[in-house]
């Protein structure tokens, strides 16, 4: 079965490879970015793939997010991957930051990471009541978990709190919706060598995604409101 597919955040890394399996797979792909005219990988997928429509989309934008009910009007939509995050600075700590820039990482990061989703989710409803398959997946990260937090390199407060918070609202999503065949889904890709992930990442992205493809297609495999890893496997909350 063929489905109609939209993933933010998709001109590199594991949003750009998500566009690829999908549409090599013959799936129709509604791919967005913050800058489609400096996509160039994307846009040469989309000469390759024409079942690709490469859209402009800011997060940081709440017009361009409302701009969607318009562009995507009754057209139905199976799936849709939240995948655009942003990092924050790495070597941010209480001791070096000022109140100002503290304000301003959390500010930006989550609206980016966790409020942005929900706020597509919600523009994108009416258009998932029309799918077939009403699937929503977060792509998370393990450092979301507050079981597995560990001490590490970097605190990444804004990240490690915006992933989370992004869980528990893809958690109460999950829940939300009358209609029973809605599928909301967590996934963490795991450490992947992409610009975020960096070089010494022990994934690529093409092994990532098509363990997560694997497991958005396959619906019998992961009931809605579950944090799964790329293989599968539960994560703890």
């Amino acid at each position: 079965m063929k489905y109609t597919i939209f993933i933010t955040g998709t001109n590199r890394g594991i949003g750009l490879e998500f566009v690829k399996q999908f549409a090599e797979k013959g799936h129709k792909v509604f791919a967005t970015c913050r800058e489609p005219k400096n996509a160039i990988f994307l846009k040469n997928l989309s000469q390759k793939y024409p079942n690709i429509i490469i859209l402009k989309l800011d997060l940081r934008s709440i017009k361009q997010i409302e701009k969607l009910s318009r562009q995507m009007k009754d057209v139905p939509i199976d799936i849709v991957i939240h995948n655009a995050g942003i990092s924050g600075k790495k070597d941010l700590t209480l001791d070096n930051a000022t109140i100002d820039d503290l304000n301003r990482e959390l500010t930006e990061v989550l609206a980016v990471n966790t409020i942005a989703p929900l706020l597509v989710t919600k523009t994108l409803l009416p258009n998932l009541k029309l799918g077939k398959i009403k699937t929503v997946v977060a792509i998370s990260s393990l450092i979301a978990s507050l079981t597995k937090n560990v001490p590490g390199e970097w605190n990444l407060y804004a990240y490690k709190a915006s992933k989370a918070a992004l869980n528990m609202i893809m958690s109460c999503l999950s829940v939300e919706p009358n209609d029973s065949d809605f599928r909301v889904l967590m996934i963490d890709p795991g450490w992947v060598r992409t610009d975020m992930g960096g070089e010494e990442a022990p994934i690529s992205s093409a092994e990532s995604v098509l363990g997560m493809c694997n497991i958005i297609l396959n619906k019998s495999k992961a009931k809605s409101g579950t944090f799964l890893d790329y293989q599968g496997q539960i994560v703890p909350f």
